[in-house]
C-alpha cells in the first residue's frame, strides 16, 4: 500500500503514546524517526512566551504521518491472525430479511466488485465517512465545519525552545502552531475560519510580520520552496452505538467523533477508544451474537467519555480563546497568560488534560 501523505495527525500526546503501550504497540514509534516533544511554548505574536511542559516523565512525539501509518498496517500485516487486503470499500452489504450489516462489497484496482463477509464490520473512514450515516441510521448531529489548517513544511527552522511545540497567538490571523520533525523540518500550522482568495498572500501579508524575527526567514524561503497545502476541519459529537445504530457495524475515529485540530488530540481520542473497545470485546465469545456486542457498545461508550470528553472540551475551548478578537477575548487572553505564566504548578493540570494524561471532566 503507498504511503499516505498528509499534514495532520504527525503529533500524538503523551496520552495517545500511553495507549501505543497498552495496545503493545509501542515499537511502531521506534519504526522511523519521530522527535521528542516536552511540552508548549505559548507566545502572544513576537513577545517572550510562556514555557507549558508536560508533566514528569511524559512527552509527545511529532513524526511525518505516513511513517506512523506504515509502522502500523506493518505491524498489524505480520499478526498471524490478519488477512491484509488492499481494496477499496464501496458499500456495505445488509441481510435482507434483517438488515443487519453482514460484510461490505469492495473494488480492487481495476477489478469487479467482490463481497467480503464479517460478524462484526469496523468503519473508520475518517471525517467524510460514507458511511456514518448507514451505520447510525437517524443523524442527530452532522459534522460541523469549524475552519481550515495551511500547513507548511519549514527547514532549517530553529523554534524559541527545542524539543518543544510552540503556538503563536496573532491578531487577525492564526493561531499558528511550530513543532519538530525529523530530518532538520519543521511542520508550520496556521488556522483559518475562510479561506482567503490567495493563501500564500495572506499568510505573507497578515502571518509571517507577527511572528518572533528568528523565525521569519525560514519560514519566507518555504512559502517559496515548499508546497503550501490547506484543509478543512470538523466537529462532531460522538452518538451512542449500539441501540438504533444498524446492527453487524461500529463506527471509529474521526467517522464517530471530531474535535478541533489545536490541540493535536485526535489520535490520542481514537488509541484510547481502541484500547477500552479491544478490552470489551475480548470478552465476546462471537461477534455474531448482536446482543452482546450492543451491551458492549453502550458501555464504551460511557467508558471513552473520560477522555475523550475532557481533549474535545479542552481543544474547543483553546480553540474558543486564542482565535477569538475583541476586548473580552483580550482580557481572558490575558489572564489566560497570567495564569500559565506562574509556573509549572500551574500549567501542569491543564497541559495533563489536554494530553490527555488527566482523564477527568469534573478537572476542568
Amino acid at each position: 500500500m503507498a504511503k499516505p501523505d498528509r499534514m495532520v495527525a504527525e503529533l500524538l500526546q503523551p496520552g495517545g503514546v500511553m495507549s501505543l503501550k497498552q495496545l503493545g504497540l509501542e515499537s511502531c514509534l521506534g519504526a522511523f524517526d519521530s522527535s521528542p516533544l516536552s511540552g508548549f511554548y505559548v507566545m502572544r505574536g513576537a513577545d517572550n512566551g510562556i514555557y507549558a511542559p508536560f508533566p514528569e516523565g511524559h512527552e509527545a512525539r511529532a513524526f511525518e504521518h505516513g511513517a506512523f501509518v506504515m509502522a502500523l498496517r506493518d505491524r498489524a500485516r505480520r499478526a498471524p491472525n490478519v488477512e491484509f487486503i488492499e481494496t477499496t470499500v464501496t458499500a456495505l452489504l445488509e441481510n435482507e430479511d434483517t438488515n443487519r450489516i453482514i460484510g461490505v462489497s469492495a473494488c480492487k484496482t481495476g477489478g469487479q466488485p467482490e463481497a467480503y463477509f464479517a460478524d462484526l464490520v469496523v468503519v473508520a473512514d475518517g471525517g467524510l465517512s460514507k458511511f456514518r450515516t448507514a451505520v447510525l441510521g437517524h443523524m442527530p448531529y452532522e459534522p460541523s465545519q469549524m475552519g481550515y489548517l495551511a500547513g507548511l513544511i519549514v527547514k532549517d527552522l530553529t523554534l524559541p525552545v527545542a524539543k518543544c511545540a510552540t503556538m503563536i497567538v496573532l491578531k487577525r490571523a492564526g493561531p499558528v502552531v511550530l513543532y519538530e520533525l525529523p530530518n532538520n523540518e519543521c511542520r508550520m500550522l496556521v488556522e483559518f475560519k475562510e479561506p482567503p482568495p490567495d493563501l500564500k498572500e495572506h499568510i505573507l501579508r497578515d502571518v509571517v510580520p507577527q511572528l518572533p524575527a528568528s523565525l521569519r526567514a525560514p519560514i519566507l524561503n518555504a512559502l517559496e520552496t515548499s508546497r503550501l497545502r490547506r484543509a478543512p476541519h470538523y466537529y462532531l459529537p460522538s452518538m451512542k452505538q449500539g441501540e438504533s445504530s444498524k446492527a453487524g457495524a461500529l463506527l471509529m475515529g474521526d467517522s464517530l467523533n471530531m474535535r478541533h485540530p489545536l490541540t493535536a488530540g485526535g489520535m490520542t481520542v481514537a488509541l484510547n477508544d481502541a484500547v477500552i473497545l479491544s478490552d470489551l470485546l475480548a470478552d465476546i465469545e462471537s461477534f455474531g451474537n448482536w446482543n452482546e456486542v450492543s451491551a458492549v457498545l453502550r458501555k464504551w461508550h460511557h467508558l471513552r467519555k473520560p477522555l475523550a470528553s475532557t481533549i474535545n472540551t479542552m481543544s474547543m475551548s483553546w480553540a474558543g480563546l486564542f482565535a477569538a478578537e475583541g476586548e473580552a477575548f483580550d482580557i481572558m487572553q490575558d489572564g489566560a497568560f497570567k495564569f500559565f505564566g506562574k509556573g509549572p504548578e500551574y500549567s501542569e493540570e491543564p497541559m495533563a488534560l489536554a494530553a490527555g494524561i488527566a482523564k477527568s471532566p469534573l478537572r476542568l
